[in-house]
């Protein structure tokens, strides 16, 4: 169970481990699907469990202007560019690709 909301009416985060990758590729796949399921009334969310570091960086690469969308896969951060291309971060040194030139890692 993930940590206790502020809000009474906010039902706590579940966190479940799978016992096969392609299960939990399968669900990360069709997650649309359940989060536009009318009986859930979009309360659902499926998302990785990232580490703190890499919640961090995915949150500044949303923050790039040049990143159209950003989202994960296996733990490494996707993020579409506005050019059209792809560029794949594994770690912080990796945000020069996306153009951050002077990577704050204090922020991170």
């Amino acid at each position: 169970m993930g940590k206790k909301s502020q809000d009474p009416k906010k039902p706590r985060p579940i966190i479940c481990r799978l016992a096969r990758r392609c299960a939990k590729d399968d669900l990360i796949k069709n997650r649309k699907k359940h989060k536009d399921n009318p009986k859930y009334k979009g309360s659902v969310f499926i998302n990785e469990d990232l580490t703190a570091l890499h919640d961090r960086m995915l949150a500044y690469a949303k923050q790039v202007p040049e990143v159209k969308r950003a989202n994960t896969h296996n733990r490494k951060i996707l993020c579409n560019m506005t050019n059209g291309t792809l560029v794949i971060l594994a770690n912080p040194d990796d945000l020069f690709k996306i153009g951050v030139l002077n990577n704050d890692y204090g922020k991170l």
